[in-house]
């Protein structure tokens, strides 16, 4: 997962035969309108639990990117913090409960090999060169927009959608030395189903 503020990017994955298989991606997007935060994590919370509780995926663990404050800005640092809280806190409603884990942003990058590029400015000088390499990885070009659940709209696809691939990615190299990825045909939330 790429737990932020606005968006949370998520990926649910299986490990096969040294492959790692996405089963599906999407981004969970805070509604503008949902001035207290708590909603947001209660969100979270009941999209863990809903998807842990369905027979569709086996989840046995949750890994999320290692939190830092973006040199780059100031708002929405506390709430990310409580939302990786209440994710944290999520891993507990499942029985078995899950296993939670965290990779830094530097770490699963370099997993991937994936370079900041100067040329460009503020945080795209890694999100550009992070989704070029995912695509390359996986042999697709993301989609220009992915679903918004809760708002029942179709909205540009997300930077969190897009790094919660690659927080998969380089964390299974790293703990299984996984080097082969493939992606279910309708992985990637393109409608509310």
């Amino acid at each position: 997962m790429d737990i932020s503020s606005k968006c949370t990017g998520y990926s649910i994955v299986e490990v096969s035969n040294k492959t790692l298989i996405f089963k599906e991606i999407g981004a969970l997007f805070r509604p503008i309108t949902w001035t207290e935060s708590g909603k947001y994590y209660k969100y979270l919370i009941d999209f863990i639990v809903d998807k842990c509780s369905s027979k569709a995926y086996n989840i046995e663990k949750i890994v999320a990117e290692a939190y830092f404050v973006s040199p780059f800005k100031g708002s929405g640092t506390s709430v990310v913090v409580e939302a990786i809280g209440s994710v944290k806190a999520s891993c507990y409603f499942p029985k078995p409960s899950l296993e939670f884990e965290s990779i830094a942003p530097q770490t699963w990058r370099s997993m991937l090999d994936i370079k900041k590029d100067d040329t460009l400015k503020g945080s795209a000088r890694f999100k550009v060169p992070t989704k070029t390499k995912i695509e390359s990885l996986l042999n697709l070009t993301f989609p220009e927009q992915t679903f918004d659940i809760l708002g029942n709209k179709f909205r540009k696809t997300p930077t969190d959608l897009v790094d919660a691939v690659g927080i998969a990615m380089g964390f299974f190299k790293k703990t299984q030395g996984i080097t082969t990825y493939n992606m279910e045909s309708n992985a990637i939330k393109l409608k509310n189903d």
